[in-house]
């Protein structure tokens, strides 16, 4: 089995799109993200950037390039519990309004 780590580069300057690192891996996109995610859960630090020219997933070299990564990754998470909220508030309401649709 390949080690989706072989395929990603090190350093935030030499990162690589999805579609770049599956293309490596010889397999498609959706398998090459399951593998980072799985060798996130086990311990492995892969950053990942967008919207930048340099775009993609990468290893970190120093911990100031892991620090975007995770101002980014916190970004997200308090915008997703902001939408999570609105939508916990529209199910109490309903269960209160008696309406469990």
């Amino acid at each position: 089995m390949k080690n989706v780590l072989d395929f990603i580069p090190l350093g935030r300057n030499h990162a690589i799109s999805m579609s770049e690192l599956a293309k490596r891996m010889e397999t498609d996109q959706r398998t090459a993200r399951k593998m980072v995610f799985a060798a996130r859960q086990r311990g492995a630090v892969i950053c990942s950037t967008c919207g930048e020219n340099t775009s993609g997933y990468y290893r970190p070299n120093t911990v100031d390039e892991i620090r975007p990564y995770i101002a980014m990754q916190q970004s997200r998470i308090r915008s997703a519990k902001i939408a999570l909220r609105s939508a916990e508030n529209f199910v109490a309401g309903a269960k209160a309004g008696g309406n469990n649709g």
